[in-house]
């Protein structure tokens, strides 16, 4: 969730107009973790058909290692033989509450 300062030093949330649209959600289980790696990607410089065909590669061998930018222009490594399962989706899939999101 985006907030925003309102001048009065106080955090806001966004209107629904200025929510992050055009991110994807990438979840990657990782084998022998108990925990997934969440990357958001933005989807004006990474397109849904790029994302699906570096994690084919990936998966088929081609690549030992799955290279990601997130939305902030950080790379993230994944060891492809680590990866146990991949889920792209949107990022605005809904708020998320407790522990459970």
């Amino acid at each position: 969730m985006r907030c925003r300062a309102d001048g009065t030093g106080t955090a806001t949330r966004a209107p629904a107009h200025e929510k992050d649209t055009d991110t994807v959600d990438i979840r990657i289980g990782i084998n022998q973790s108990a925990r997934e790696l969440t990357v958001e990607v933005d989807e004006s410089v990474t397109s849904r058909d790029a994302l699906k065909t570096a994690v084919d590669d990936a998966l088929a061998g081609k690549t030992t290692t799955l290279w990601l930018t997130d939305k902030k222009g950080r790379d993230v490594a994944v060891p492809t033989a680590r990866i146990s399962f991949v889920e792209i989706g949107t990022a605005d899939s809904g708020p998320r509450i407790g522990f459970g999101g």
